[in-house]
């Protein structure tokens, strides 16, 4: 009778763990990054209306479509500057990734986009 067909290798059980790991690494950087791509397209529609719009108008649409795309991102971490001609919108924010619950990394976002005139 053959014994071996039934059992467990330590191969096996280290290959299960580091695919695990790895689809969960996956998945959190995976919806890190989305937010980001979210929040770009958000500032790009924001650089179409800051010209035109109240500066308190833009950072209430900009903090929405945060919270839409899952983003932590703070009124008070968006930026409305006018030189006269152009008008600069800045948003950043930090996202703090807690890796298996032992190694916590945090992680820095911004994003920027320019409307002149």
């Amino acid at each position: 009778m053959d014994r071996s067909a039934g059992k467990v290798t330590f191969c096996g059980i280290m290959l299960v763990l580091v695919l695990g790991i790895g689809i969960h690494l996956g998945y959190l950087y995976g919806s890190m990054y989305y937010g980001y791509l979210k929040m770009e397209e958000a500032m790009k529609e924001a650089s179409l209306s800051v010209v035109t719009e109240k500066d308190e108008t833009i950072r209430k649409a900009i903090v929405e479509k945060a919270k839409d795309a899952g983003v932590p991102l703070k009124e008070e971490n968006i930026r409305i500057v006018s030189d006269g001609r152009t008008k600069h919108v800045e948003a950043s924010w930090s996202v703090t990734l807690n890796l298996l619950g032992v190694f916590p990394r945090k992680h820095d976002f911004r994003i920027s986009s320019r409307q002149g005139k």
